[in-house]
Protein backbone atom coordinates (compact mmCIF):
# COMPACT_ATOMS: atom_id res chain seq x y z
CA UNK A 1 0.00 0.00 0.00
CA UNK A 2 1.43 3.41 -0.88
CA UNK A 3 0.79 6.55 1.10
CA UNK A 4 1.46 9.90 -0.68
CA UNK A 5 1.59 13.26 1.54
CA UNK A 6 1.76 16.66 0.24
CA UNK A 7 3.84 18.77 2.78
CA UNK A 8 3.18 22.53 3.03
CA UNK A 9 6.93 23.03 1.47
CA UNK A 10 5.34 21.56 -1.76
CA UNK A 11 7.82 18.31 -0.95
CA UNK A 12 6.10 15.30 -1.20
CA UNK A 13 6.71 12.35 0.73
CA UNK A 14 6.01 9.18 -0.43
CA UNK A 15 5.79 5.74 1.88
CA UNK A 16 4.47 2.12 1.34
CA UNK A 17 3.61 0.27 4.03
CA UNK A 18 2.62 -3.70 4.14
CA UNK A 19 -0.49 -5.44 5.35
CA UNK A 20 -0.48 -7.86 8.36
CA UNK A 21 -1.27 -11.64 8.02
CA UNK A 22 -2.10 -14.55 10.54
CA UNK A 23 -2.34 -18.40 10.50
CA UNK A 24 -4.63 -20.01 12.13
CA UNK A 25 -4.46 -24.06 12.64
CA UNK A 26 -7.29 -26.16 12.16
CA UNK A 27 -8.33 -28.61 14.67
CA UNK A 28 -5.09 -31.34 15.55
CA UNK A 29 -4.87 -34.32 14.12
CA UNK A 30 -5.67 -37.79 15.66
CA UNK A 31 -2.33 -39.68 15.29
CA UNK A 32 -0.49 -42.90 16.74
CA UNK A 33 2.91 -44.36 16.84
CA UNK A 34 3.80 -45.38 13.47
CA UNK A 35 0.28 -43.71 12.25
CA UNK A 36 -0.93 -40.60 10.30
CA UNK A 37 -2.55 -37.75 10.55
CA UNK A 38 -3.85 -34.33 8.75
CA UNK A 39 -2.57 -31.03 9.61
CA UNK A 40 -4.42 -28.12 8.46
CA UNK A 41 -4.57 -24.20 8.55
CA UNK A 42 -5.88 -21.07 6.94
CA UNK A 43 -3.45 -18.10 6.09
CA UNK A 44 -3.41 -14.53 5.44
CA UNK A 45 -4.48 -12.44 2.50
CA UNK A 46 -1.24 -13.15 0.45
CA UNK A 47 -2.70 -16.60 -0.47
CA UNK A 48 0.62 -17.91 -0.30
CA UNK A 49 0.84 -21.41 0.38
CA UNK A 50 1.19 -22.49 4.37
CA UNK A 51 4.74 -24.43 5.47
CA UNK A 52 4.47 -26.92 8.01
CA UNK A 53 7.51 -28.17 9.59
CA UNK A 54 7.90 -30.39 12.82
CA UNK A 55 9.62 -29.12 16.03
CA UNK A 56 9.73 -32.44 17.40
CA UNK A 57 11.88 -34.01 14.76
CA UNK A 58 12.34 -37.43 17.12
CA UNK A 59 8.34 -37.54 18.21
CA UNK A 60 6.66 -36.73 14.67
CA UNK A 61 7.70 -35.51 10.94
CA UNK A 62 5.25 -33.49 8.16
CA UNK A 63 5.62 -33.96 5.21
CA UNK A 64 3.36 -31.85 3.40
CA UNK A 65 -0.19 -31.65 5.03
CA UNK A 66 0.89 -35.48 6.50
CA UNK A 67 2.04 -35.60 10.06
CA UNK A 68 3.41 -39.37 10.84
CA UNK A 69 4.22 -40.22 14.28
CA UNK A 70 7.39 -41.54 15.17
CA UNK A 71 7.57 -42.11 19.09
CA UNK A 72 4.56 -41.79 21.59
CA UNK A 73 4.69 -37.92 23.20
CA UNK A 74 4.06 -34.39 22.26
CA UNK A 75 4.66 -33.34 18.74
CA UNK A 76 4.64 -29.61 17.97
CA UNK A 77 4.01 -28.34 14.43
CA UNK A 78 4.73 -24.75 13.17
CA UNK A 79 3.02 -23.08 10.10
CA UNK A 80 4.71 -20.26 7.80
CA UNK A 81 3.66 -18.19 5.16
CA UNK A 82 5.52 -15.39 3.09
CA UNK A 83 4.31 -12.01 2.41
CA UNK A 84 4.00 -10.55 -1.13
CA UNK A 85 4.04 -6.67 -2.15
CA UNK A 86 0.95 -6.28 -0.58
CA UNK A 87 1.64 -8.43 2.89
CA UNK A 88 4.27 -9.16 5.80
CA UNK A 89 5.00 -12.51 6.42
CA UNK A 90 2.77 -13.84 8.60
CA UNK A 91 4.11 -14.29 12.19
CA UNK A 92 5.12 -18.30 12.91
CA UNK A 93 1.71 -20.35 14.71
CA UNK A 94 2.78 -23.58 16.43
CA UNK A 95 0.21 -26.49 17.13
CA UNK A 96 1.23 -29.34 19.84
CA UNK A 97 -0.99 -32.31 20.06
CA UNK A 98 -0.26 -35.91 21.14
CA UNK A 99 1.44 -38.85 19.57
CA UNK A 100 -0.78 -41.68 21.44
CA UNK A 101 0.46 -45.29 21.92
CA UNK A 102 -0.52 -48.17 19.54
CA UNK A 103 -2.05 -51.11 20.68
CA UNK A 104 -0.64 -54.43 19.80
CA UNK A 105 -1.83 -58.44 20.15
CA UNK A 106 -0.34 -61.59 20.75
CA UNK A 107 -0.62 -64.89 18.99
CA UNK A 108 0.36 -68.27 19.43
CA UNK A 109 1.52 -70.62 17.51
CA UNK A 110 0.60 -74.60 17.11
CA UNK A 111 -0.48 -76.33 20.08
CA UNK A 112 2.42 -78.43 21.49
CA UNK A 113 1.95 -82.07 22.31
CA UNK A 114 3.38 -82.84 25.99
CA UNK A 115 3.32 -86.50 27.74
CA UNK A 116 3.40 -86.66 31.53
CA UNK A 117 7.03 -86.12 32.33
CA UNK A 118 7.95 -84.38 28.99
CA UNK A 119 8.38 -81.53 27.47
CA UNK A 120 6.88 -79.19 24.65
CA UNK A 121 7.50 -75.60 23.15
CA UNK A 122 5.16 -72.96 23.39
CA UNK A 123 5.88 -70.22 21.06
CA UNK A 124 3.89 -67.05 20.92
CA UNK A 125 4.52 -63.41 19.24
CA UNK A 126 3.18 -59.94 20.19
CA UNK A 127 2.38 -57.88 16.89
CA UNK A 128 4.79 -55.00 18.34
CA UNK A 129 7.83 -57.65 18.03
CA UNK A 130 8.52 -57.37 21.74
CA UNK A 131 9.01 -59.89 23.37
CA UNK A 132 6.15 -62.36 25.32
CA UNK A 133 6.26 -63.01 28.70
CA UNK A 134 4.51 -66.74 29.14
CA UNK A 135 3.05 -68.42 32.00
CA UNK A 136 1.33 -71.71 33.44
CA UNK A 137 -2.43 -70.89 35.06
CA UNK A 138 -2.19 -74.80 35.94
CA UNK A 139 0.84 -75.31 37.02
CA UNK A 140 0.06 -78.70 38.62
CA UNK A 141 -0.76 -79.92 35.35
CA UNK A 142 2.38 -78.06 33.82
CA UNK A 143 5.23 -75.69 34.07
CA UNK A 144 6.73 -73.42 32.01
CA UNK A 145 10.62 -72.03 31.64
CA UNK A 146 11.15 -69.53 28.83
CA UNK A 147 9.13 -71.49 25.93
CA UNK A 148 10.17 -74.87 27.49
CA UNK A 149 6.54 -76.74 29.24
CA UNK A 150 7.06 -79.22 31.00
CA UNK A 151 3.99 -82.16 31.81
CA UNK A 152 3.19 -82.61 35.36
CA UNK A 153 0.19 -84.82 35.74
CA UNK A 154 -2.65 -85.96 33.06
CA UNK A 155 -5.07 -83.22 32.22
CA UNK A 156 -5.48 -79.38 30.71
CA UNK A 157 -2.62 -77.31 30.71
CA UNK A 158 -3.01 -74.01 30.31
CA UNK A 159 -0.58 -71.54 29.34
CA UNK A 160 -1.23 -67.39 29.41
CA UNK A 161 0.92 -65.13 27.68
CA UNK A 162 1.93 -61.58 28.47
CA UNK A 163 3.18 -58.47 26.84
CA UNK A 164 3.49 -55.24 28.91
CA UNK A 165 4.08 -52.76 26.53
CA UNK A 166 7.23 -50.19 26.52
CA UNK A 167 7.23 -46.19 25.61
CA UNK A 168 5.07 -46.40 22.48
CA UNK A 169 3.11 -49.45 22.87
CA UNK A 170 -0.09 -50.40 25.06
CA UNK A 171 -0.15 -53.52 27.27
CA UNK A 172 -1.52 -56.13 24.92
CA UNK A 173 -4.67 -57.86 26.11
CA UNK A 174 -3.80 -61.42 27.37
CA UNK A 175 -4.25 -64.48 25.66
CA UNK A 176 -4.00 -67.61 26.65
CA UNK A 177 -3.71 -71.58 24.93
CA UNK A 178 -4.77 -74.85 26.24
CA UNK A 179 -3.89 -78.09 25.18
CA UNK A 180 -3.39 -81.43 26.70
CA UNK A 181 -0.79 -83.32 29.09
CA UNK A 182 -1.17 -86.72 28.11
CA UNK A 183 -4.11 -88.68 29.30
CA UNK A 184 -7.81 -89.62 29.39
CA UNK A 185 -8.86 -86.77 31.41
CA UNK A 186 -8.59 -84.59 28.32
CA UNK A 187 -11.42 -85.98 26.08
CA UNK A 188 -13.81 -85.51 29.14
CA UNK A 189 -16.63 -83.59 28.54
CA UNK A 190 -16.92 -81.00 31.14
CA UNK A 191 -13.01 -79.75 30.32
CA UNK A 192 -14.50 -77.57 27.62
CA UNK A 193 -17.05 -76.16 30.07
CA UNK A 194 -14.02 -76.33 32.37
CA UNK A 195 -12.10 -73.85 30.15
CA UNK A 196 -14.98 -71.51 28.94
CA UNK A 197 -15.17 -70.77 33.02
CA UNK A 198 -11.40 -69.62 33.10
CA UNK A 199 -10.57 -67.54 29.94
Amino acid sequence: TVCTVKMSSEKIVTASYLLGQTITFNAAPTVIYKGTGIVTATGGGSNNPVIFSSLTGTVCSVSGSTVTGLAAGMCTITANQTGNGSYSAAPQATLSFPIAKTTQTIAFGAKPSVAVGKTGTVSATSSSGLAVILSSATTGVCTIAGETVSGKVAGQCRIVANQPGDNNYDAAPQSTQWFCVGGGICKSNIMPIIRLLLD
